[in-house]
């Protein structure tokens, strides 16, 4: 074979194998639907004795739920020796074999102080599906993933980097997603609606205001699910963020950011959702680690529950809740 030839064949697989990995990418719903396993607050430190142990429970919740995509809401690694914990979290993806998305916690960045570092590492799989996107909204802070039935988009997923630190003098406590970035969730959303409605999630760590408020009576729409057992840490500036889920018409936003938190609220008619708990060892929590399992219909309704390592799940809930 001629010097020209190899270089054409390997130019081919090259192509080849790029369209593999793009159709891989792209996120379709099963007949009987389409199923995300949101894992949180993971705070994986490969230096512990236990991790091979933890990864184990990763896999065993992985294999019962058999998810289409896993979505990870933030505080993944959050270890001095970050760079080794993220090159085995990305090892243990890609043994997965399962499409995943994730979004930053605000103690991701804290050793690795370039998110870029941690986008490009994860970004390397084959399997990452935050990069393969309608468009990005805003740099790396948020960004749209579709997911197809029938070739029609029948959801999107929005994932918004909540930030970490308030990084104004004159407010305390945790940042808070910026006008810049809601202004874009709009439209993003009048783009994706021209024609017809789209059902729409939104996943994020850190939890809006409204989480709180729904914890009143005066403001839910019903009776909160689940362990309310810690105040919920939210910021201290209310930008606006629920008024766009609420104006646009999301079937619910996904937070983790408390470990002791994991319940459902619905508030004016958007349901407002923990997930569990993921990580053992590494952080607080009374709560069991687990996961949240969220079933997508076609219909434009979902079916939630928490599963945790004990393969033990909560009571299963059709979302959203009729007012």
């Amino acid at each position: 074979m001629s010097i020209m030839r190899k270089i054409i064949y390997i130019v081919l697989l090259v192509v080849i194998n790029s369209a593999s990995l793009m159709a891989k990418k792209k996120l379709e719903f099963r007949e009987d639907g389409f199923r995300i396993l949101q894992m949180t607050d993971m705070h994986i430190d490969p230096s512990k004795k236990n991790i091979v142990e933890y990864y184990q429970m990763l896999n065993k919740m992985v294999e019962h739920t058999r998810p289409d995509l896993l979505f990870f809401t933030g505080d993944i690694v959050t270890s001095p020796n970050a760079l080794d914990g993220w090159c085995m979290f990305k090892e243990w993806l890609d043994k997965t074999g399962i499409p995943f998305a994730f979004v930053m916690g605000n103690h991701d960045p804290e050793y690795i102080h370039d998110k870029d570092l941690i986008y490009q590492c994860l970004s390397r799989s084959p399997y990452c599906s935050s990069h393969y996107r309608i468009n990005e909204i805003s740099e790396k802070n948020a960004y749209v993933l579709p997911i197809y039935n029938k070739r029609q988009i029948a959801w999107t997923l929005f994932g918004v980097d909540s930030g970490s630190m308030s990084t104004d003098e004159s407010v305390d406590g945790y940042d808070w997603v910026k006008t810049q970035t809601i202004r874009k969730v709009y439209q993003q959303v009048e783009q994706l609606e021209k024609n017809n409605p789209v059902s729409k999630l939104m996943f994020l760590h850190i939890p809006v205001p409204e989480y709180a408020m729904a914890t009143k009576k005066r403001y839910r729409d019903f009776p909160i699910l689940g362990h309310h057992w810690e105040k919920v840490c939210c910021p201290n500036i209310n930008s606006g963020l629920f008024y766009c889920l609420w104006s646009t018409h999301f079937k619910g936003v996904f937070a983790g950011h408390d470990h002791d938190n994991d319940y459902v609220a619905q508030m004016y008619g958007v349901p407002l959702i923990y997930g569990r708990r993921t990580g053992k060892g590494t952080c607080y929590g009374k709560l069991r680690m687990g996961a949240r399992v969220i079933d997508l219909n076609s219909n434009g309704s979902y079916y939630t529950w928490i599963i945790d390592r004990k393969l033990k799940r909560s009571n299963r809930l059709l979302l959203p809740m009729i007012k």
